[in-house]
């Protein structure tokens, strides 16, 4: 059964562009019942044509959002796209009218988001949570931060996806997994045949290692392979991880901002931007700040990391950070030596340390800002 979607408010372009990817993904079971300029078009539609959810362009403001309200109270499934040009406080208001929120107008967002909201099984995709770790100098610590935090997560009973996308791989090692399968095993598979594939799901599950009970992980495919990963692919993958029963995909990133980095950081609900205490760190984070803001991710989506700090911080360092546009910095201890376990694997760090207890601090602002929880 096809459901019927109506358009309300989306320029001509974005109105075509959603409706020839739904038609081009017939197994997402949706499909474009009309389009409507404005909000009173829109309730003139839906006496005459029935249709299951609809898709509301931020842009028209609070009436559209009222708007937006009702048709929810009446049953429909309805989405606010609130990217681009949408002003800031309209994506707020809707977020406290407890609207489903797209924050771009890409389709296949916006169609695994409906299909959640329709109760479609494979709409599950849209329930991950996507993490993206980076620092912009290599040897920060941004591989072991990641998998402390990925073990926090997974001792509160969710299910953790490890994902590289850096030519090396810094966690497998750390893990103590061989390289193999992983994108090794997805990189030839254009992005549309996973996204549009009732089986989708189920091809990116077996591209995954069980590192343990709750903890998976998507190893590189190795340096010439990931220079040649798509974006595209990238975030698609991402995005089916919570249709495999992952509640959180913590990624990876390489120092150097790759395409799959990039796509990596665009895709991701929060970014962890991980520093050194020293002025190489606080001269790579200016640079940084432009990247991100290049990609279109917002400042608040950012949550800052010093690791490795030893009390005083240098002054100039702490005039650079105020200059950066983030929330006050997590602040993590230099530990003598992170602990492994009898197979020489990363443990996480000490329970009680500084580190772990400043790491916890950073978990409870994702659990409550990025989970919702």
């Amino acid at each position: 059964m096809t459901l019927q979607v109506a358009l309300c408010g989306l320029a001509p372009d974005l109105a075509l562009r959603l409706q020839s990817w739904f038609a081009a993904h017939p197994a997402l079971e949706l499909s474009v019942a009309f389009t409507a300029p404005d909000v009173d078009s829109l309730l003139d539609g839906l006496s005459a044509t029935p249709a299951h959810a609809v898709i509301i362009d931020a842009r028209l403001g609070l009436e559209g959002l009222s708007c937006a309200q009702e048709l929810a109270a009446a049953g429909y499934a309805v989405l606010c796209l609130a990217g681009g040009a949408a002003p800031a406080g309209v994506r707020r208001r809707a977020a406290e009218l407890g609207l489903a929120i797209c924050p771009d107008a890409e389709p296949s967002r916006a169609a695994a988001l409906l299909r959640q909201l329709l109760g479609l099984a494979s709409g599950a995709a849209a329930a991950g949570h996507i993490i993206a770790f980076h620092s912009p100098r290599g040897g920060a610590g941004t591989s072991t931060l990641l998998l402390h935090t990925a073990r926090a997560l997974r001792s509160r009973g969710l299910t953790v996806a490890v994902v590289e996308v850096s030519g090396g791989g810094g966690a497998a090692p750390l893990l103590g997994i061989r390289p193999g399968g992983g994108w090794a095993d997805l990189i030839e598979v254009p992005p549309e045949n996973l996204l549009g594939d009732p089986w989708g799901p189920d091809r990116v599950a077996a591209a995954l290692s069980e590192v343990e009970p709750g903890l998976h992980l998507l190893p590189s495919a190795g340096p010439a392979a990931m220079d040649e990963l798509q974006p595209d692919l990238v975030e698609a993958v991402l995005r089916l991880l919570g249709a495999c029963g992952c509640a959180c995909a913590l990624v990876d990133t390489p120092a150097e901002m790759t395409v799959p980095a990039a796509a990596a950081l665009a895709a991701a609900d929060a970014v962890c931007l991980i520093g050194l205490p020293d002025a190489v760190s606080a001269y790579r984070m200016v640079q940084v700040e432009h990247l991100l803001t290049s990609l279109q991710v917002p400042p608040e989506r950012v949550h800052p990391v010093l690791n490795r700090v030893r009390e005083p911080v240098p002054r100039g360092l702490e005039e650079a950070l105020a200059f950066l546009p983030y929330r006050p910095w997590v602040r993590v201890p230099e530990e003598a030596r992170p602990p492994v376990d009898p197979a020489g694997r990363f443990a996480g760090f000490r329970p009680g340390s500084g580190a772990a207890r400043a790491l916890e601090r950073l978990l409870e602002a994702w659990v409550q800002e990025v989970m919702g929880t």
